[in-house]
């Protein structure tokens, strides 16, 4: 593996406090149809993409609790009130901007100072909800991965994939309303009382782009209730757009696509088996040498 800079990569400091970062249980599901599938396993790679394609219209809008957190922090909450007003103004410009250019007009275009994010959705849960939902009625498949090997798998990057400079991290979608806020009012207080213990200008720039970027990670983990049925649980890349341009599919949506490498086999070590509700399914599979089982 080649050694990249350190300063490409992204550590989580006011988002990790928070437990969407539980990582139970470990078999996650993506449901799709039987042509993905095949393309997945004949390509040996995953492909991530921006939530703005998301079927819930809510999915990455957080201006609202953005508002509603600088609303009620209470100033006794504040170390230092002076820079408040000015700090908390930056912040709700920021979001309102971002979800205007990235998911109003679902514009491409994003802020060249900040990664760009992609994800690639799963469920914690094979049941007939999500069948009958993302699984075709049986006409699709359930895909079986190890949550904690793509995260283990995802956390660098690697000879197959040199030069898309990404950082990864990986939770549970957030349905509950209180807990949204409780979130984002944890990430803006503690990220403001660092921002004010700051002097020189150039950390407290850092400070600002920290924080921007958390808040837009929640965009990514944070939906209305009414999909909470779904159980989701998402990897997120954050990739560095100036180092390298994402591909382009060829309905003109972008991605970037992970591939894995003949050793590190997805087949072999991701997937932990395939769910098929058509029985014939099976037989087509047995060429790819995954499990497959005919899901109830």
């Amino acid at each position: 593996m080649n050694q990249v800079d350190n300063k490409y990569f992204f550590k989580l400091k006011y988002c990790s406090r928070n437990n969407w970062f539980d990582y139970e249980p470990d078999e996650i599901f993506h449901f799709t149809k039987l042509s993905s599938v095949e393309s997945i396993m004949n390509s040996n790679s995953l492909r991530f993409r921006k939530n703005n394609y998301s079927n819930d219209d809510r999915d990455g809008k957080i201006y609202y609790y953005v508002i509603s957190a600088i609303d009620s922090i209470d100033s006794n909450q504040l170390n230092d009130t002076s820079h408040w007003l000015e700090f908390s103004g930056m912040i709700k410009s920021f979001i309102e901007l971002y979800e205007h250019l990235n998911l109003t007009m679902r514009s491409n275009d994003t802020f060249l100072s900040l990664p760009t994010m992609y994800n690639l959705c799963f469920s914690t849960k094979n049941n007939n909800h999500m069948w009958s939902k993302y699984g075709n009625y049986g006409k699709g498949v359930a895909i079986g991965f190890s949550k904690s090997y793509l995260k283990r798998f995802l956390d660098y990057p690697f000879e197959y994939n040199v030069g898309k400079y990404f950082d990864c991290t990986c939770g549970k979608v957030i349905y509950d309303e209180i807990s949204k806020h409780e979130i984002i009012e944890d990430i803006i207080l503690n990220a403001y009382n660092d921002y004010c213990s700051l002097v020189l200008p150039d950390l407290k720039k850092d400070c600002l782009e920290e924080i921007k970027t958390e808040l837009l990670l929640c965009s990514y983990f944070f939906k209305a209730p009414s999909w909470h049925e779904d159980n989701e649980f998402r990897f997120i890349l954050l990739h560095i757009r100036s180092l390298i341009p994402p591909e382009i599919d060829d309905f003109g949506n972008r991605f970037i696509q992970f591939n894995f490498n003949d050793t590190d086999n997805l087949k072999k070590y991701a997937i932990t088996k395939l769910s098929v509700k058509c029985e014939s399914y099976i037989d087509s599979f047995t060429k790819y040498n995954v499990n497959c089982v005919l899901s109830k």
